[in-house]
């Protein structure tokens, strides 16, 4: 997939007629699955491959966000093994994210902020386990419990200044850590005509 995000960004409210493309972001992905569709109707799965490249300009003299790129490879797996009457789901997932501000993409002096770790690195597993009970034909029990990421963007990284949507000041940290998530969730489920 390919994403083009051009938008105004620099402070202030400007007539129609004088709006400018302050940053523009271009995404591109590729994903690729190879998926094996199961043994006896028992064992099935999936193992991928996902690249990210991501390039930002920030063109405004009144932007609050460097330019700069974003590149993330994953590798994942999925299995699911059916055992009558359980069903057994489980997932991995490992990401490298690299996210560099380029001061030759930025049009506004001072960004990033002197100072600033220009380049940030983020190395993270995630992994996902459920299981289906299946007590009668209409009635089953389940349950999943989930470990998740997010890595800061280039704003929450680098932004200084005045946001134009909120009217507010915004501050990036270069020294963000990755946001991880530990979830779960039990389920009735019923199902008739």
């Amino acid at each position: 997939t390919w994403t083009q995000n051009p938008r105004q960004a620099g402070p202030g409210p400007r007539p129609l007629s004088d709006v400018k493309v302050d940053l523009e972001r271009n995404s591109h992905t590729l994903r690729t699955e190879f998926t094996h569709g199961g043994v006896e109707d028992t064992l099935s799965g999936t193992i991928g491959f996902e690249g990210l490249y991501e390039d930002q300009e920030s063109k405004g003299p009144g932007g609050f966000t460097p330019g700069g790129q974003v590149e993330n490879l994953a590798l994942f797996g999925l299995g699911r093994m059916a055992a009558d009457p359980w069903t057994f789901e489980a997932g991995l997932r490992y990401d490298h994210r690299s996210q560099k501000a380029d001061p030759s993409q930025t049009k506004r002096a001072g960004l990033p902020v002197p100072g600033a770790k220009l380049e940030n690195d983020f190395d993270v597993l995630t992994a996902s386990l459920g299981a289906i009970y299946q007590m009668s034909e209409n009635l089953a029990l389940a349950g999943n419990v989930n470990r998740g990421f997010r890595a800061p963007s280039l704003f929450e990284l680098y932004a200084d200044g005045v946001h134009g949507g909120v009217e507010a000041v915004q501050q990036g940290s270069s020294d963000l850590d990755e946001e991880t998530s530990l979830g779960g969730d039990f389920q009735v489920r019923w199902r008739s005509e």
